[in-house]
């Protein structure tokens, strides 16, 4: 009765022993099925997030890199527009400064100024008008007028450019009504001297 006892023992233990290492085991590739099919989602649904974390960073990147050579492109324009603007004005105060002083160069530019006129009007140079032509006048004396139109019936008009900038010059600068009368004044009195100038040589082509 103890023998069959004690066998009665062994084997209720060693059926426990089984039993827990059945339950370890099957707990243990439960576990692992488990991990395992976790890891597989969790995969599943980080993967898609990283891609559009990727293509999220590649955008940022081609965008910055678009805006820095824009931006530089944009700084590289206004760079060049002020140098621009530098040698404009620069250019400008040369040549106002060369017109104020000297009268040989202030006729150069009305000359200029006028060949600019006849041209946009529609006359072309040695067919309608010439420059520099040189006349005789009934008395004998040639003269060089600035430019000589053509018209119909062998009628000509000689035109002989002028230009009064010292005075002008003043009185646009003057700050006071009294300077200003002052210059105009003497404005006026040089475009009379170029009108006497002119009616004295009588240009007759």
């Amino acid at each position: 009765m103890e023998n069959q006892k004690r066998d009665f023992e062994e084997m209720k233990n060693r059926a426990q022993l089984e039993f827990q290492e059945l339950a370890q085991k099957i707990l243990e590739e439960k576990s692992q099925k488990f991990t395992s099919a976790n890891k597989e989602n969790l995969d599943s649904l980080l993967k898609p997030l990283g891609e559009n974390i990727d293509q999220f960073k590649k955008r940022v990147e081609e965008t910055y890199d678009k805006e820095s050579k824009q931006r530089f492109s944009l700084e590289e324009r206004v760079k060049e527009l002020v140098e621009m603007n530098h040698k404009l004005s620069k250019e400008a105060n040369n040549l106002a400064s060369a017109l104020k002083g000297q009268s040989k160069k202030q006729g150069n530019w009305g000359e200029i100024i006028l060949e600019s006129i006849l041209e946009k009007s529609g006359l072309q140079k040695n067919r309608e008008y010439k420059v520099q032509v040189s006349l005789q006048t009934e008395d004998g004396k040639r003269l060089q007028p600035d430019v000589v139109v053509y018209l119909p019936d062998n009628r000509t008009i000689i035109i002989d450019s002028k230009v009064s900038l010292i005075a002008y010059d003043r009185f646009s600068s003057s700050d006071t009504k009294e300077d200003q009368d002052a210059a105009l004044k003497e404005h006026v009195k040089s475009m009379y001297q170029h009108i006497d100038q002119l009616g004295d040589k009588n240009t007759i082509p």
